[in-house]
């Protein structure tokens, strides 16, 4: 075993959850399989021949299988294994029904290969239903390449155990190599399969053991009661081997896919992602369309676009192609950029939730970010809080210019009066998009908070906004004491 593989395999294996998956593992291995019993190879042919119609995507519906495709399930009767000539399959399958002649002729071949692979034999080491490297790699030769690792669920569904699960070798190639798609890469599973069987002399059921588990890791077995932290879409932010990860643990990678999209968002949050990569995960964009949409977001801001008419909409998408497809990402892109627009509008107006812990200046500033970043004007609010500084409400004192006629402490103190305040906040923007305050914010809030001293309602902070930015009179210690 490779030393990398073997740092990922053991230490998948040395989790908690590892190790009580490799004992679940153990127990599975006390079902012995009777290889040699001809019902069993009658069985693992109906298994293929089913795994065939749907891997070749061939015509058939799932009650009436048996009847529209008799002749191909009674080929395991009427073939013998050491006396068949490929003429005699092609024969057979002429009355199936009819199929492209290209599909037909790949059937014929994966079918021709399975009886020579029955003529030459099919070994299972002792009792156990392990299939080591050679007979592992013997079955999946039958197929072509890029059926290999699927191949491997027939083996499975009859009880046993090959090496070469796709989970496990792709979760390997996330923390090895930060390769996050895996087994896409021809040859990859003769790779891993090698890999896993380097040391099985020395533990004939350590190889499968380990590699069960990591599959179980890749969330290939969560009917045994394990999710599994790197499954299609990992979750990098609960994996215990995040750290080591090649992947996990790496900067941004460019994402090759719209999975790896889903992935980063998960791992990264959507805080950290730029814009067009938010429309990636949208639209399940990917490559030149990505591109595409990032060059265009800089020249057209998203408040511009939410400006705009469905129609309007419906043109610029398609200018940068994008207005179409048959992906549900790609159906009616400007009913979902209007929609995703809306929720962002409505978002912005939500107020707090009445209860809600006042933890600091912060939680203020994202209340009242969005509602204020484009005025005009300057607007005065008042934040009340309870005696457990939980949100009470707010009200909007004035409009204008900030000095001592358009706030009074009458005005301030008579709403926090009738709400029962314990406490408040006042809160106002600068549309300048500096919150730097003026000598006249400095007088207004100690005139406020003289007041509110008097009356029995202290005033915590005073908190002036910007552009994206916000100024705290507490947290720079500017409060009147």
């Amino acid at each position: 075993m490779s030393g990398e593989a073997a740092v990922f395999l053991h230490r998948v294996a040395a989790l908690e959850r590892g190790r009580e998956l490799a004992r679940a593992f153990d127990a599975l291995l006390k079902t012995a399989i009777p290889a040699s019993d001809p019902a069993w190879h009658a069985r693992l042919f109906e298994t293929l021949v089913r795994y065939l119609l749907e891997a070749l995507r061939l015509p058939a519906s799932v009650g009436a299988a048996y009847w529209e495709w008799a002749p191909l399930f009674r080929l395991d009767r009427e073939i013998d294994p050491h006396y068949f000539s490929p003429r005699d399959i092609a024969e057979k399958l002429s009355a199936c029904p009819p199929v492209p002649p290209d599909t037909r002729e790949a059937l014929a071949d994966i079918l021709s290969r399975y009886f020579t692979w029955r003529r030459q034999g099919f070994h299972i080491s002792g009792r156990q239903p392990l299939l080591g490297a050679e007979e592992t790699l013997r079955w999946a030769a039958l197929f072509p390449a890029d059926q290999a690792w699927d191949s491997l669920r027939v083996l499975r569904a009859m009880g046993l155990h090959p090496l070469g699960s796709r989970g496990a070798w792709r979760a390997w190639r996330r923390f090895g190599a930060g390769d996050f798609a895996g087994a896409a890469q021809p040859g990859s599973l003769r790779e891993w399969v090698a890999t896993c069987e380097h040391d099985a002399r020395e533990d004939p059921a350590g190889a499968h053991r380990r590699e069960f588990t990591a599959s179980a890791f890749a969330g290939e077995w969560r009917a045994l009661g394990w999710e599994g932290h790197c499954g299609d879409i990992p979750d990098c932010v609960a994996c215990p081997l995040r750290a080591e990860c090649a992947w996990g643990g790496a900067a941004q990678p460019e994402p090759r896919s719209a999975q790896e999209v889903l992935a980063l968002l998960r791992r990264d949050g959507p805080a950290a992602m730029p814009t067009f990569r938010l429309w990636q995960v949208l639209f399940g964009l990917t490559g030149e369309a990505s591109e595409v949409v990032r060059v265009q977001l800089e020249r057209m801001p998203l408040r511009a676009l939410a400006g705009k008419s469905l129609r309007e909409l419906e043109v610029w998408l398609a200018e940068q192609g994008l207005a179409g497809g048959e992906s549900d990402h790609a159906r009616s892109p400007p009913e979902r950029l209007q929609a995703l627009f809306e929720l962002s509008r409505r978002f912005s107006e939500e107020r707090l939730i009445a209860g809600a812990t006042f933890r600091g200046a912060q939680d203020v500033f994202n209340h009242f970010r969005l509602r204020l970043r484009d005025s005009k004007q300057e607007h005065f609010f008042l934040v009340m809080l309870d005696t457990r500084r939980r949100f009470l409400g707010e009200t909007a004192i004035s409009q204008g210019t900030l000095d001592r006629a358009l706030v009074h402490p009458r005005d301030v103190f008579s709403a926090a009066l009738r709400e029962h305040a314990g406490a408040v906040v006042i809160v106002h923007n600068h549309p300048s998009g500096d919150p730097s305050p003026s000598p006249e914010d400095i007088n207004v809030t100690k005139r406020l908070a003289e007041a509110g001293a008097l009356i029995g309602i202290p005033l915590l902070d005073h908190i002036v906004i910007g552009e994206g930015r916000y100024f705290s009179l507490a947290e720079k210690g500017l409060m009147p004491a």
